[in-house]
């Protein structure tokens, strides 16, 4: 039974699964490109969003033994308007990546509000870790489909190489 988790654990895709995750991210692309896929404008609660993803990743920070550091500067009002839903995903992403890429040290998480207009604030996150890196090559790659940085890194970390690419799609 331990070979059988072991081996799903760590088995090569099949060509099926590659498939349907190339699938997704060219539905996602065509969604965002098309003008399908639309940024939400609604009222959500900033402040319980932050306080909602650090405390998730603390919990598998201090499982793997690793320090999550925030500096949280949040507006001045709780309810924002904007797309709770996809804030969520690129910070899960991000946040995820950095736990996982990061053995030793810190995972730094930073909310900023960088200007305040009439009706509009800009805030800046930034994630910062002290895990492996990229290569030079890699950081020319970032946010490309299935790209992770060698198959020694993918064998001893996982994922699937679409977390950055969602991310960039995002934002874009």
């Amino acid at each position: 039974m331990a070979y059988k988790a072991l081996y799903n654990k760590y088995r090569p895709a099949t060509f099926e699964e590659v498939a349907g995750q190339r699938s997704i991210v060219r539905t996602l692309k065509n969604a965002i490109s098309s003008g399908k896929m639309k940024i939400e404008n609604v009222s959500f609660n900033f402040s319980k969003l932050i306080k909602e993803m650090t405390d998730i990743y603390a919990v598998q920070c201090k499982a793997k033994g690793i320090e999550m550091q925030t500096a949280i500067e949040l507006p001045a009002s709780d309810w924002l308007i904007g797309d709770e839903m996809r804030l969520r995903q690129i910070l899960m992403n991000l946040l995820g990546n950095a736990v996982k890429f990061t053995e030793k040290g810190f995972v730094r998480l930073t909310v900023k509000q960088r200007k305040l207009s009439e009706n509009r604030v800009f805030i800046r996150f930034a994630v910062e870790d002290s895990g492996i890196g990229m290569s030079e090559n890699m950081l020319s790659r970032i946010g490309e489909p299935f790209e992770q940085d060698n198959a020694e890194t993918a064998r001893k970390h996982g994922g699937s190489g679409l977390g950055l690419s969602v991310v960039k799609m995002l934002v874009s």
